[in-house]
């Protein structure tokens, strides 16, 4: 099956329960964050609750990857679904940022996020220095990377993708 049909089959089983479940997760608008206005397509509601729905299935795999495989086959097929999963997710939900800057025509607005209720807002940028700013010297990432190594935890090459790569 192809990506889009993937993604088109999933969004017709989206349920109002689902859109109100991932609407959960939003925090009400900070101080200082400008307010477009609130969501009002159920289109790109649907396909907020499908990238929150891969997201959590991304996340079930990752912890029966780690967790649940007993032997190299079934972490082979975790990583493969921890891939998938987190692909689908990070394609529905730029798909639903395009509707939603769609409906508010915030094509070029940078900074914009989803507060509670759906509420579309834009926040005001930073005034003093920002972690952009900050430069880390390859040799402490390194040394930060052996730290990790020593302490028990893992950067392995074989851990699933985290992210889709730039």
């Amino acid at each position: 099956m192809k990506t889009i049909e993937t993604i088109l089959e999933a969004l017709g089983r989206i349920t109002p329960a689902q859109i109100a479940q991932a609407a959960q997760s939003f925090t009400p608008p900070e101080e200082g964050e400008i307010i477009y206005g609130i969501v009002e397509s159920e289109f790109a509601k649907s396909l907020w609750a499908l990238a929150h729905q891969y997201e959590a299935e991304s996340q079930m795999y990752m912890h029966s990857y780690k967790f649940d495989a007993t032997n190299a086959e079934e972490r082979r097929t975790f990583k493969r679904l921890v891939g998938i999963t987190h692909a689908l997710e990070e394609i529905a939900r730029d798909l639903a940022w395009a509707e939603i800057r769609g409906e508010f025509d915030a094509w070029d607005s940078d900074r914009i996020g989803m507060r509670e209720n759906y509420t579309l807002v834009r926040s005001v940028a930073p005034t003093g220095p920002t972690i952009e700013g900050l430069a880390i010297p390859l040799s402490a990432l390194s040394m930060i990377r052996d730290a990790i190594r020593k302490m028990g935890g893992s950067d392995d090459e074989d851990d699933p993708p985290k992210r889709k790569p730039q």
